[in-house]
């Protein structure tokens, strides 16, 4: 009976709870229109804020450039017009170059018209000093190196195109005391031409040389003679190192003439040579006094005489005397170191 019982309980819990569990349910969802009358309805969920990111910056406002006040355009300078080099070569009626009064150098130069035109009597001034100088220092050359310059000249005078080589080559060596202090460079260094006339000189001179071996070449007969050739070049070659002093050799007998006799007489076998120099211009002869003069000197006078007869003409040619020779130093006092005695000698006694 007991057990009856329980079981009925057991059901009417049960049909209790399942009956409570219904109405609940029903009052929910009685009151669940009602709730959302009364309150505002669940607001969406808010998307995440993005990252922050500063805006660019504006672009920079460009300056204006204030405008600049007209002003009167600069014409460009006109290109400098380029002279054609002046030219040494003259033609004779025989259609052949015409020798210089000059050194081919100092023709050159010359030639450039330095100093011509107005406002430039300065430069003309000091090239006309330079050129002074140059003509003594090149007259003191011969006479201290006369004899090396007369072989050269009595070589130059007898060289065929049969001379051998060696003979050439001896003579070139004869020539460095002439070949050491060229005009040119001399001219710059006194400051009388600057190096861009240096170099137009320079040009005037080697159009000069290339025409007149050139009309050697051709005289001789031609490219195809090798000892011809080989003689043209020497003779020159000389003339490059020598022509300055030969031609200033002559030029200084050329201004002797008037005193020759009595110059000639100063020297210690002057008789003869005076005695040679009037035959030599006696009428009829039909030799000029300056011709003599050269004969004698060249043919005639020793390589002392010769020295002796320009200076004597010209005295400031004498060649500056040589410096003095360094004075020998003192002898060092005597530190001799006695010889040893021989072994077994008894010293002496003190």
């Amino acid at each position: 009976m007991n057990t009856s019982i329980h079981r009925l309980i057991s059901k009417s819990g049960n049909l209790i709870a399942i009956r409570t569990l219904a109405a609940l349910a029903a009052l929910v969802t009685s009151i669940t229109p009602a709730l959302g009358q009364i309150l505002p309805p669940t607001p969406p969920k808010s998307p995440a804020t993005p990252e922050y990111v500063p805006p660019a910056p504006p672009p920079p406002q460009a300056t204006p450039t204030p405008a600049r006040a007209p002003t009167a355009q600069t014409p460009a300078a006109a290109p400098e017009e380029t002279k054609p080099l002046p030219t040494l070569i003259e033609l004779d009626a025989a259609g052949k170059i015409k020798p210089l009064k000059y050194p081919v150098e100092e023709a050159a130069v010359r030639s450039l018209g330095i100093g011509s035109a107005a406002g430039t009597e300065e430069a003309k001034a000091k090239l006309d000093a330079a050129f002074a100088k140059r003509r003594l220092d090149v007259g003191r050359t011969i006479v201290e190196h006369m004899e090396p310059l007369m072989e050269v000249r009595k070589v130059l005078a007898e060289v065929t195109d049969t001379t051998s080589l060696d003979t050439m080559a001896k003579t070139a060596t004869k020539v460095r005391p002439f070949r050491t202090n060229a005009l040119l460079d001399f001219l710059v260094r006194e400051g009388a031409v600057s190096p861009a006339q240096k170099t137009q000189a320079t040009q005037v001179a080697r159009e000069y040389k290339g025409k007149i071996r050139e009309q050697a070449m051709n005289d001789s007969g031609g490219h195809g003679n090798m000892n011809a050739m080989a003689l043209i070049g020497f003779k020159f070659t000389m003339d490059d190192f020598c022509g300055e002093a030969f031609r200033e050799l002559d030029q200084l007998l050329q201004e002797s003439t008037p005193t020759a006799e009595q110059t000639l007489r100063s020297l210690p076998g002057g008789a003869a040579a005076v005695d040679r120099l009037r035959d030599l211009i006696k009428p009829g002869s039909g030799t000029a006094k300056p011709d003599a003069v050269k004969t004698v000197f060249f043919e005639l006078l020793s390589t002392q005489d010769k020295q002796a007869y320009l200076t004597t003409f010209k005295p400031e040619l004498t060649p500056p005397p040589a410096p003095p020779a360094p004075a020998t130093p003192p002898a060092s006092p005597d530190t001799t170191v006695p010889a040893a005695a021989p072994a077994g000698s008894t010293p002496p006694a003190k």
